[in-house]
C-alpha cells in the first residue's frame, strides 16, 4: 500500500471536488491566501485528525487545484439535505485558504506523478500519497501556512458545506459493476478477466486506464461522457495499446458511463473521432435485486 502523507509538514492528506453549486463558498476565490474567517462543515474522510489538511479540486472547466482545508479533528456524518435526503460519508468543521499559486487542470494532468489522479473525475474524497502531497506542494509554489484553529469551535447546527454532492452516479459505482460482474462485463465487450492482476493496468506512457484485458479491449468509467471527458482518453489508450502491444491490433475502446442519457457533445466527438468504429458507449444503471441494466450508447 502506498504511503499516506502526513500533516506535520502542512501537506495534504486528501483530496476532494469543489462544486459551485454545493457550497456557499466564493466562486472566484480571492488568490490572498487568508484564511476563511469562520469555519464550515466540509466533506472530508472519517479518519480526519486535527491539522488534516485537504486540497480542494475543481476539474473539467474549473480552476484546477485552488485551496485547502485546515480541519480542527471534529468530524460528524453528513447531515440530511434540507430535503431531507440522507448524503453518506462524512464532514468535518474546518476553515479555507486559497493558495497563492494555482495549479490548473492542464498542469495537474500533464504531470507524472499527478496525471494518474487528475486525469479522473475525483468523486467523494480521496486519500492522497506522500509522493502526491510533495508534488502539489512543488508545483503551487509552496501551499500557504496552517490556518490558526485555535477558537476555531464547530457549530453543530450548521449545515453541512458539500464540497462533493455531485448529483450524477459516481464513476466508482461503474466501475465497481464492471469489476465485479463478468457477466456485464462481457455483454460490454471484455472477452477475458477485467484487469486481471487485481489492479489497473498502466501502460508505457503513463496513462492508467480503468479497464483492461488482454483480449484487445480497454477502457474507462465516466459519470457521463462529453466531448471533453472520454472520449481524447480512449482515443490515447487505444493508440498506444496499438503500439505496445502490436500483436493484438486492433485494439478496441469502450466507455461506460453512470447516466441513462448520452451528452450530445460526447456523441458528436465520437462519431469525429478517428476510431470510432473501435470505440463503444454504454450506460449502466443498478436495478432492484443486483440486477444491471446495460444500454450501448453509441454507436
Amino acid at each position: 500500500m502506498a504511503k499516506r502523507a502526513k500533516s506535520a509538514r502542512s501537506l495534504p492528506t486528501q483530496v476532494c471536488t469543489w462544486l459551485p453549486r454545493e457550497s456557499n463558498y466564493a466562486a472566484n476565490p480571492p488568490r490572498d491566501s487568508q484564511p476563511s474567517d469562520v469555519g464550515q462543515w466540509l466533506y472530508c474522510l472519517k479518519a480526519t485528525e486535527r491539522g488534516d489538511r485537504q486540497i480542494v479540486w475543481s476539474g473539467v472547466h474549473g480552476d484546477g487545484l485552488f485551496a485547502v482545508v485546515d480541519f480542527t479533528g471534529e468530524v460528524r456524518a453528513r447531515v440530511p439535505n434540507e430535503d431531507g435526503k440522507v448524503r453518506r460519508g462524512y464532514e468535518g468543521w474546518g476553515r479555507i485558504t486559497a493558495l497563492r499559486r494555482f495549479l490548473t487542470v492542464e498542469q495537474a494532468q500533464r504531470d507524472r506523478v499527478l496525471r494518474p489522479l487528475f486525469m479522473k473525475s475525483i468523486q467523494g474524497v480521496w486519500s492522497l500519497t506522500d509522493r502526491e502531497a510533495r508534488t502539489i506542494d512543488e508545483l503551487t509554489g509552496g501551499l500557504p501556512a496552517a490556518a490558526n484553529l485555535d477558537g476555531c469551535e464547530p457549530d453543530w447546527a450548521e449545515p453541512g458545506g458539500g464540497w462533493a454532492a455531485y448529483p450524477l452516479p459516481p464513476e466508482e459505482i461503474v466501475e465497481r459493476i464492471v469489476l465485479g460482474k463478468p457477466r456485464v462485463a462481457r455483454k460490454l465487450g471484455f472477452a477475458s478477466k477485467v484487469n486481471p492482476k487485481g489492479t489497473r493496468h498502466g501502460l508505457a506512457n503513463g496513462d492508467v486506464p480503468d479497464f483492461w484485458c488482454a483480449e484487445d479491449v480497454v477502457g474507462d468509467a465516466k459519470n457521463q461522457v462529453t466531448s471533453t471527458w472520454g472520449p481524447e482518453q480512449i482515443e490515447r489508450y487505444i493508440k498506444q495499446c496499438d503500439r505496445q502491444w502490436p500483436e493484438h491490433r486492433p485494439w478496441r475502446g469502450v466507455l461506460v458511463q453512470g447516466v441513462p442519457a448520452a451528452a450530445p457533445s460526447g456523441l458528436k466527438a465520437l462519431r469525429k473521432s478517428r476510431y470510432r468504429d473501435r470505440i463503444t458507449l454504454w450506460s449502466l444503471e443498478e436495478a432492484d435485486a443486483g440486477r444491471v441494466k446495460a444500454t450501448q450508447l453509441f454507436p
